[in-house]
């Protein structure tokens, strides 16, 4: 599938929820790919699970152009951070140091956010602690679009940031692939598409960066090396 014919699924999948939900149609938060070209030259194709946005104005907008923009809170550095050090290891690229990754300019948000893509569970927006319930619900309200959005985008790596339980128990139902546990207790499964799909923290989670980092770097190069992926 070329990159215009992935534009234009993703924006029918949108117009579908729409329809869908008209009720929804003022705030909906659009998401997926921040740049459909930059994502299919990508070393490794990352996509990230996350709840909702957090946005008490109503939402109305689309996540794809701030993330074009180098979106600045410290979700959007740290995912800039596990993107580059997973670009990294994908290269096969020697592992760096602290100090490389520590320093999240705009122009790095700009460069590398570029190439992956966010998908929400919840389209419309909440405030700043997601409300588990609603996301639980709007989640099943949108299985069937969510589903296709990722299975359009087809990643090589799916980051589960909390959402984890909800995509595996509630909508991959009977495509539940088996569960894994990495040495260090990262849970993982792979699906038909060999997609790697990790259970792990958001993105915002209070923890210090460089752990966030190097626990997921770590976790993939052992799943990669595990299964030849």
């Amino acid at each position: 599938m070329n990159c215009e014919e992935i534009k234009m699924k993703e924006e029918k999948i949108f117009e579908e929820y729409k329809k869908a939900f008209p009720e929804q149609a003022d705030h909906i938060v659009y998401d997926g790919l921040a740049s459909v070209e930059n994502y299919m030259q990508a070393p490794v194709k990352i996509v990230f699970l996350l709840k909702e946005v957090n946005d008490e104005g109503g939402g109305g907008w689309d996540l794809r152009d701030v993330m074009c923009e180098g979106e600045r809170t410290s979700t959007w550095n740290n995912v800039t951070q596990w993107t580059e050090g997973l670009f990294d290891l994908a290269k096969k690229e020697k592992e760096k140091n602290w100090e490389h990754y520590a320093n999240i300019t705009e122009d790095r948000r700009k460069d590398i956010l570029k190439y992956i893509g966010a998908v929400n569970l919840k389209k419309i927006p909440g405030s700043y602690v997601a409300d588990g319930n609603a996301v639980f619900s709007e989640s099943l309200k949108n299985k069937d679009f969510l589903l296709a959005q990722l299975d359009l985008y087809q990643p090589d790596i799916l980051i589960c940031g909390g959402t984890f339980d909800n995509l595996y128990y509630h909508l991959l139902e009977n495509k539940q692939p088996k569960i894994e546990t990495t040495t260090r207790g990262i849970q993982y499964c792979i699906d038909e598409n060999n997609t790697i799909i990790i259970d792990y923290h958001h993105p915002a989670a209070r923890a210090k960066a460089q752990i966030l980092l190097y626990a997921l770097l770590d976790a993939v190069a052992e799943i990669k090396n595990k299964h030849s992926i």
